[in-house]
């Protein structure tokens, strides 16, 4: 059994000085509406639309609907505006967040020593650059070479390397590991979008899309996750390049989602399991996005979903919703998980992580660590079902401490969604 982590976010750690973005966001403020007639609904997409607000969930207009959660973050110029025009509607809100720059800040990095080597220093606890990431998978893989390989998965946009981790099935030192692995190829990408992670530190802490430049440079990035060949731009997807869920030129347009795709394609024989992680929301998705229908092992995808929310619910209380991402979030296509299963992976998820808004896209750098800790049991508690089902003589229970969780399956944050 072949395991593929899509695993496109990363955890951050100190870097030197304190990061100073240039698009700034004091006065900013992020607002939780609940509409509660069909009017109202109208009325907030044609407010969303017009003053061009950044929607955190859900992701366009078109998906308000009457009873379903909205957050808006409203720059400090239109907050007034904004709130007027709500009042003259009569449509109740209530601020999550009341200044988005201090929130920011506060999650930035601060000042640190600048001689700590990454594997002393790269904490948990803290955001990392995509520099620390690098050297984080380098050193990972040097002190444990008997289980790690790093490969060359491709280039991006901006011609920066893609690298992957698989964890080996010729490890010899714990029987237990051993025995697990005779089974079993993790592979795992701890970031996708590198051009736009480094983008989102250096320039937009908010920026979701790659870095490619589209209608000769006036617009910027792809969103990734509605660029492959699954369904591609039928629906919850935009063709306009400005848009943050612009699906790209056609599918698989973006070298990112080439690379990925390309590997899996040469492997889907063998792999069984794709985990692609995002935030926000506490999901646990099931295919489709972009339709209905339900795939053939949908009662199976449920029961395994369901087990895993459970897991995860018994380490901190946290609880995930599970679901076709069409019936309990939005609808959307090209995802790279309704491609995986689309191409004959059977069991193909999406994890959106903590929280549920209160935070949204600024998670405090303090919830990284109890959010890995209980999404590996969610993780683990799917991988032990599909090796019990697949190798039932071979399989064994796969628990955290047995392979590690700073070492196996490292989730953790992405700088935002992608």
């Amino acid at each position: 059994m072949w395991l593929f982590l899509g695993i496109i976010f990363s955890v951050g750690t100190l870097i030197p000085g304190k990061l100073s973005l240039k698009l700034q966001y004091d006065g900013d403020q992020v607002l939780h509406i609940v509409p509660e007639t069909f009017q109202q609904v109208q009325h907030l997409q044609h407010l969303c639309s017009t003053l061009l607000l950044d929607l955190w969930k859900p992701l366009q207009p078109e998906d308000i609907w009457a009873g379903e959660d909205l957050h808006i973050r409203v720059p400090a110029p239109l907050v007034q505006e904004v709130k007027d025009s709500l009042a003259q509607h009569m449509i109740s809100y209530r601020v999550l967040i009341p200044d988005v720059h201090k929130l920011v800040d506060q999650s930035m990095p601060r000042e640190r020593s600048n001689h700590r080597q990454v594997s002393e220093s790269y904490v948990y606890t803290q955001y990392h650059p995509m520099e620390e990431i690098y050297q984080w998978m380098s050193q990972i893989q040097k002190n444990n070479s008997e289980l790690v390989t790093q490969h060359y998965l491709g280039k991006t946009t901006e011609n920066r390397t893609m690298y992957y981790l698989q964890i080996l099935q010729n490890y010899k030192s714990d029987p237990k590991i051993n025995r697990f692995l005779q089974n079993l190829d993790l592979y795992i990408l701890p970031v996708l979008n590198i051009d736009g992670y480094i983008y989102s530190w250096e320039k937009d802490r908010f920026w979701r899309k790659n870095r490619a430049p589209y209608m000769n440079g006036t617009c910027y990035g792809t969103d990734l996750n509605r660029n492959f060949n699954s369904s591609w731009g039928s629906v919850g997807v935009s063709y306009n390049c400005d848009s943050e869920i612009f699906c790209g030129s056609g599918p698989e347009s973006e070298p990112e989602t080439r690379a990925v795709a390309q590997f899996i394609k040469r492997k889907k024989n063998d792999i069984l399991c794709y985990l692609t992680i995002h935030s926000y929301g506490q999901y646990i998705l099931t295919p489709y996005g972009s339709t209905t229908k339900p795939p053939s092992n949908s009662e199976e995808l449920m029961h395994v979903a369901e087990k895993a929310a459970a897991a995860l619910m018994e380490k901190y209380g946290t609880s995930y919703k599970v679901g076709p991402t069409s019936l309990i979030l939005y609808n959307n296509s090209g995802s790279s998980r309704d491609w995986a299963h689309m191409i004959g992976i059977p069991f193909s998820y999406t994890f959106e992580l903590r929280d549920n808004g209160t935070y949204g896209f600024v998670l405090p750098p303090e919830q990284i660590q109890p959010t890995c800790e209980e999404t590996m049991l969610a993780v683990t508690t799917i991988i032990d079902y599909v090796g019990q089902k697949y190798f039932p003589g071979g399989a064994v229970m796969l628990t955290s401490s047995s392979l590690g969780l700073s070492l196996c399956l490292t989730v953790a944050f992405k700088w935002t969604v992608s």
